[in-house]
């Protein structure tokens, strides 16, 4: 009796400590599997409350570097110029009073608005605000007739501009560029943000 006890005995625990180390494996198996997943969420990026910069819309400032496969003249004058390559670089840093879309309309520019009178032979321009030169000295109507008078002046030709395109329709040209009259009747500055363009006859080729 005593013998079959003690079997019975040894048996439960062999079977106990089978137990046991089954028990034990499964637990490490667990905490393996638990470090695993712990790993993983560390991994990945942790999400930050500060806001990302919004590079949609334009800032102030910065470097822009361009190449170019023939070096420009370097006249770097609007009312001047000849070669196309200076024409790519004025275009960075000079703006017509009006331009052109994809669609070829017309767009403002220096100008927000225009208006032509009932004969078209008037073109009246009102300029945007607070626009500025390089210099801080503000852009007006008087700069507008300074340029369109300085391409209508004798000597323009024969100093080298080719840009009478846009001033021989106006009123007065032939008598001013001559040097017959003193006066050009052609553009005239109504206020600081209002000029106006006069035709010697209908121009429907108005918009410079």
């Amino acid at each position: 009796m005593l013998a079959k006890q003690m079997e019975k005995t040894n048996k439960g625990c062999k079977m106990l400590k089978k137990k046991s180390w089954l028990l034990t494996l499964c637990l490490v198996l667990l905490l393996g599997v638990l470090a695993a997943c712990s790993g993983k969420k560390d991994a990945e990026p942790t999400t930050s409350n500060t806001k990302t910069e919004d590079n949609s819309k334009p800032k102030k400032g910065g470097t822009i570097t361009g190449a170019m496969d023939t070096a420009p003249a370097g006249i770097f004058n609007p009312i001047f110029y000849t070669d196309a390559y200076e024409s790519n670089i004025l275009s960075f840093t000079h703006e017509g009073l009006v331009s052109q879309n994809k669609k070829l309309e017309f767009i403002p520019g220096l100008a927000k608005s225009w208006e032509f009178n009932n004969e078209h032979t008037e073109l009246t321009f009102k300029l945007q605000d607070n626009v500025k030169w390089q210099d801080g000295q503000p852009f007006t109507a008087n700069d507008v007739v300074f340029t369109y008078k300085t391409m209508a002046s004798p000597g323009y030709i024969e100093a080298g501009g080719v840009r009478t395109e846009y001033v021989d329709r106006l009123l007065g040209y032939e008598e001013f560029s001559t040097g017959k009259a003193k006066d050009f009747q052609g553009v005239v500055a109504v206020d600081d943000h209002t000029v106006t363009f006069k035709y010697a006859k209908p121009n429907v080729l108005a918009l410079p």
